[in-house]
């Protein structure tokens, strides 16, 4: 396949750049092979306290993960998955128990729906979207 083809066939959709797919690919493969980044088999500590999901100064990877999987679940569907489908998804979603994953999740949902709503009133107040 030439990078043409393999941009288009797996890469147009990500967000790459079509003159950086190549050094994706390459960076990609060498991680794949030294298992490192998204490959790395590192063993997670079973026995170790979960990271906290949300402080009033940090985010954990699995508030953020889920925030994101809100703000797009017309692609994500995320909607359209149970508490428990969704907390067994992930590694991060699942090192905290699910009664209180469902807590965290119903808080991201408020969260998301104000944001919406905050974009939503700003480009009607800057003309974006004509007001009927």
């Amino acid at each position: 396949m030439s990078p043409a083809q393999i941009f288009d066939t797996y890469a147009d959709n990500v967000g790459w750049e079509k003159q950086n797919t190549l050094a994706n690919i390459r960076r990609l493969k060498k991680q794949y092979t030294n298992k490192e980044g998204p490959f790395s088999e590192k063993e997670t500590n079973k026995g170790a306290k979960p990271e906290p999901f949300k402080t009033k100064t940090e985010q954990s990877k699995a508030y953020t993960l889920l925030l994101k999987l809100h703000m797009e679940s017309d692609q994500s569907g995320i909607d359209k998955k149970s508490d428990k489908d969704i907390h067994q998804s992930n590694p991060n979603f699942s090192q905290n128990p699910l009664s209180d994953f469902k807590k965290y999740n119903t808080n991201v949902k408020r969260i998301e729906s104000y944001v919406h709503i905050a974009i939503l009133k700003s480009l009607l107040c800057h003309g974006a979207i004509p007001y009927r």
